[in-house]
């Protein structure tokens, strides 16, 4: 009897305690995506979510896995060797041409050399954060939000960024170099910017750290399989949003979208400080490295949603 009521007691404290503490981070990054919405739509831009311990890194990765495995599906994640040996932080440089591409991006776990976990800041489009529920994920997960339409507010979220790489001296970036979604994937040199570069070699200039940037691409699988193949289950993976014009305005064409996994492919890290200075020279790096991941991509062979063949990638 004695021991019963010992274990009740412990029960009892411990989920109160747990329940508190899971209150206190709620109400702490809901409070958290609010300002980062609200500074960024109705003030002046360039909101900086504070950073996250350790521990708090491994949680969003699993958060991110489970996002990913709900709308997105398995990942499979393939990387070049020099990866897990560089030394340097890192800026992703990812294709962009659906909303999902940073729930998939958060569900790979990346390593540093000596083994610990990555953790990651990105930059995203203050339409994604639009809805409520929302923004506690994203101001967790280390999100500037971009109003792009506004070019004084675009400028303040590339300070912001180099603001929080600074000051979270232990965060790598995420930065989509298209600017805006592409759901054709055609990778034209003419939709890339070159904010990938500029931001980390302001935060070298104002910091001891370095930086390398990784052409990573993303590649989803549209073939429904198993019970997804069935009509009813099909629709639990569909995604509809509205893409904009090339002058960042709202084109009034929704596009729908299936993905059933996807395939997530990592270059080898090019220092910072070895990226052409020109413009043009710095889209066509990074485009010419999506189109490379690609045809290595194309080159696969994909039964089910799985790698079944694949190349050797370098």
């Amino acid at each position: 009897m004695i021991t019963f009521v010992i274990v009740t007691v412990f029960v009892v404290v411990l989920a109160t305690w747990l329940g508190l503490r899971l209150r206190r981070f709620f109400k702490f990054w809901i409070a958290e995506g609010d300002k980062l919405y609200n500074e960024t739509v109705n003030g002046s831009g360039g909101y900086v979510v504070p950073p996250v311990s350790a521990r708090a890194a491994g949680l969003q990765h699993w958060l991110g896995k489970l996002a990913c495995s709900l709308v997105v599906g398995p990942v499979t994640y393939i990387r070049n060797p020099l990866i897990d040996a560089c030394q340097t932080r890192l800026v992703a440089a990812p294709n962009h041409q659906d909303e999902r591409d940073i729930v998939a991006l958060l569900a790979v776990d990346a390593r540093r050399a000596d083994g610990t976990r990555r953790r990651w800041r990105y930059m995203s489009a203050v339409e994604q954060i639009k809805p409520r529920w929302r923004r506690w994920w994203f101001a967790f997960t280390g999100c500037v939000a971009v109003k792009r339409q506004e070019q004084m507010k675009a400028a303040k979220a590339l300070l912001a960024s180099v603001k929080g790489l600074v000051e979270d001296a232990e965060a790598d970036f995420t930065i989509f170099p298209h600017g805006r979604l592409e759901p054709r994937n055609t990778l034209e040199q003419d939709q890339v910017h070159d904010g990938y570069a500029k931001i980390p070699l302001k935060v070298q200039e104002k910091s001891n750290s370095k930086f390398s940037v990784v052409p990573t691409y993303v590649h989803y699988f549209q073939k429904p399989y198993g019970l997804f193949a069935l009509p009813g289950l099909r629709r639990l993976r569909r995604h509809e949003f509205e893409v904009s014009t090339r002058d960042l305005k709202p084109s009034g064409v929704r596009v729908k979208s299936y993905f059933y996994g996807c395939v997530i492919l990592s270059g080898a890290p090019i220092e910072v400080d070895c990226i052409p200075t020109d413009a043009e020279a710095r889209k066509k790096l990074i485009n010419d490295a999506w189109r490379v991941m690609q045809q290595y991509v194309q080159a696969m062979e994909i039964k089910r949603g799985r790698i079944v063949r694949a190349p050797i990638f370098f």
